[in-house]
């Protein structure tokens, strides 16, 4: 009787415990299980959209910036044409200061002594020891401007500040 009631009872009371032990804790299981994983999947889709979403963003702002950088290249091409044309005319001021200047002291060689029929090379002394070995140049000094008629082979050296001629060959 004693197993009867050990092999009738038992069984059938562990069973139960056994059900209820085994059996909740893996629906308790499963439950915590798809909670976490649904968690995950939410987590992955929340990243997927946000990191869309940035990437849009980066897309709008560089075709922003292409945009901003045309227009820029527009405007530096604008600018440099200018720079161009203020150069050119730049260049004409200075050929016409240079024309006159040195149309300026031909006259005013001119008026001391006779001069060849031809333009001369004009220069100005700026390193009066790179000429101290020619006798052409010994009385020169910086400031000075030299007259060289190649035609003719004259050179003349006039000095602006005294209005007279230095040397002459």
């Amino acid at each position: 009787m004693a197993s009867s009631i050990h092999s009738n009872n038992q069984p059938s009371i562990m069973n139960r415990d056994l059900d209820s032990i085994i059996v909740l804790p893996e629906r308790k299981g499963k439950k915590i299980f798809l909670v976490i994983l649904s968690m995950i999947f939410s987590g992955l889709i929340a990243g997927v959209i946000v990191y869309t979403w940035q990437i849009q963003e980066i897309r709008l702002v560089s075709a922003d910036y292409q945009t901003q950088l045309a227009n820029s290249n527009d405007e530096k091409k604008s600018l440099l044409k200018q720079i161009a044309i203020l150069e050119a005319q730049l260049g004409a001021v200075k050929l016409l200061a240079k024309t006159s200047e040195q149309a300026e002291i031909i006259s005013k060689v001119a008026s001391l002594t006779a001069l060849p029929a031809e333009v001369p090379i004009i220069s100005t002394v700026t390193d009066i020891n790179k000429f101290s070995s020619q006798a052409l140049y010994k009385n020169s000094i910086n400031g000075d401007k030299i007259l060289f008629f190649a035609k003719s082979g004259i050179t003349i050296i006039f000095r602006p500040s005294t209005g007279s001629i230095v040397a002459k060959s």
